[in-house]
């Protein structure tokens, strides 16, 4: 929004958006009784004001997405979960891989939110073993978001990948990336109650 700074609208005041020097860079504080779950987010100055946007406050650490991780050879490691990772597809044909280590019989839960929070992607959730084998893959779960649960039958490391189509649908069918492909991957190693 022109011109800069900014002011934020909350639907809680647990939630403080402060604009910083720099354009497009703002500072956030969530006090510790801020309810968990997706919060509606509007910018505006004098001239006008965003449609609503969605802002997640999350019970797992959060953590941020680091490329390169495009293949499952530079997938980045995870040392320690539960995680969620805060990620972007960054450019069309974009993949992001992070590496887990599972001990055999140990769950890996893996729920991405990307539609669900206004990002313009159909995403898809693929697991590889340590040998680049796809095990595992959804693509979409609850909603055009995918959702995996998976019981490693074997110890070693785990490479969970994601790529995603352009929603609403496009007449060029490749992987989609850009500004407005963002991510939220909360990881986490079971256990998964299914009913």
């Amino acid at each position: 929004i022109e011109p800069w700074p900014l002011q934020v609208w909350t639907d809680s005041p647990a939630l403080s958006f402060k604009a910083g020097e720099a354009k497009g860079k703002l500072t956030v504080q969530i006090a510790t009784n801020a309810p968990l779950g997706p919060h509606l987010v509007r910018f505006y100055n004098q001239d006008g004001a965003t449609a609503p946007r969605c802002f997640v406050v999350g019970p797992l650490a959060e953590s941020e997405e680091k490329e390169p991780n495009d293949s499952a050879d530079k997938a980045q490691l995870l040392e320690k979960l539960p995680v969620t990772i805060n990620g972007r597809l960054e450019k069309k044909g974009d993949a992001d891989s992070f590496g887990v280590n599972l001990k055999a019989g140990q769950w890996l839960i893996a729920s991405l939110d990307a539609y669900s929070i206004d990002a313009p992607m159909d995403a898809v959730l693929q697991l590889l073993d340590a040998h680049g084998t796809k095990i595992a893959l959804n693509h979409d779960g609850r909603s055009l978001d995918p959702f995996l649960a998976f019981q490693a039958q074997e110890t070693g490391r785990y490479i969970v990948q994601l790529f995603a189509f352009a929603y609403p649908p496009q007449a060029d069918i490749q992987f989609t990336g850009g500004n407005a492909a963002v991510y939220r991957l909360p990881l986490s190693a079971g256990p998964f109650a299914q009913y």
